[in-house]
């Protein structure tokens, strides 16, 4: 991202506050604050609806920390490493209406073992496909 911010892009991200209980007046708050952004990137268990994905079509993305379709939605770590999968993964993918059913931007994919270490790679891992998915989209 820091290569994106260099490049003069208006990068808009990591909306984890959910104190706001209603996703329109949510979605509404964050298009307040995004109206200069190229792009918003966002890391949090809330639906997103209303004129921010009509006004950022193709310019919201969503890290979420397993292989999409599987594991939508909450605790998708905890599933993954309950489900006995001998690979696990993450996803950027396109912010629309559904749970985690945006188009994917880029996926990558290793395997669970050792489960000790596997949060810290999921996280290490995230920044890198993050960072990429950024720099190619707004390229």
């Amino acid at each position: 991202m820091q290569d994106m911010i260099r490049r003069g892009h208006n990068i808009i991200g990591s909306f984890s506050d959910t104190s706001e209980k209603n996703n329109t007046k949510l979605s509404d708050s964050i298009l307040e604050q995004a109206k200069q952004a190229d792009l918003i990137c966002c890391t949090f268990n809330r639906l997103l609806e209303g004129r921010l994905l009509d006004e950022f079509r193709w310019r919201i993305l969503n890290f979420h920390p397993a292989l999409l379709p599987e594991f939508k939605g909450m605790n998708a770590i905890k599933r993954t490493l309950d489900s006995g999968c001998k690979y696990g993964g993450c996803t950027v993918h396109y912010v629309d209406k559904t749970m985690d059913g945006g188009e994917v931007v880029i996926q990558a994919k290793f395997p669970v073992e050792p489960k000790g270490t596997y949060g810290l790679r999921l996280f290490r891992i995230g920044c890198d496909i993050m960072d990429y998915a950024i720099n190619h989209i707004a390229a």
